[in-house]
C-alpha cells in the first residue's frame, strides 16, 4: 500500500509541474497575443505603487465554493532562480465595466496591488 501511494504522490507532482508549464505557456501566448510583457520580478504580486502585468489561473478564494465578484482571486506562478513559486491574490473587480471570467482560465492581468495580495484590474486579457 506504501509503494501505491508513494508513486500517487510522484505522479500528482508531476502533473502539477505539467500544470503549471501549461499555464506558464498558455500565459506568454496571451501576452505576445496582446503586446504585452511580464516584468521579471521576484514576487509580481509584492505590494507597489507601480503598474504590474500578472499571468495566472482564475480562481476562487479558499473556501468559496462558487465565483463572485467577492472572491475572485488569481493564482499566479512564476520561475526564480530558487525555482518555481505561486500565490494567489483576490481580485477587486468592482471598478471593471464588464467583464467574464470562469474558473481556471488563464489571464493576464493589468493593475496596481492595493493591499497585500489584492490585486486591483485596469484590464484583463484572454
Amino acid at each position: 500500500m506504501r509503494v501505491v501511494k508513494k508513486v500517487l504522490c510522484i505522479q500528482q507532482a508531476a502533473d502539477v509541474d505539467q500544470l503549471e508549464d501549461k499555464l506558464k505557456e498558455l500565459g506568454q501566448a496571451i501576452l505576445s497575443g496582446h503586446g504585452m510583457s511580464e516584468a521579471p520580478s521576484d514576487d509580481p504580486l509584492a505590494l507597489t505603487q507601480e503598474t504590474v502585468t500578472v499571468v495566472g489561473r482564475v480562481c476562487c478564494e479558499r473556501g468559496a465554493h462558487k465565483l463572485t465578484a467577492h472572491n475572485i482571486g488569481i493564482e499566479c506562478v512564476w520561475s526564480t532562480e530558487t525555482g518555481d513559486h505561486s500565490e494567489r491574490a483576490r481580485l477587486d473587480v468592482h471598478q471593471l465595466g464588464r467583464y467574464s471570467l470562469f474558473p481556471g482560465q488563464v489571464i493576464a492581468v493589468e493593475g496596481v496591488i492595493t493591499q497585500a495580495s489584492r490585486l486591483r484590474p485596469f484590464a484583463l486579457n484572454h
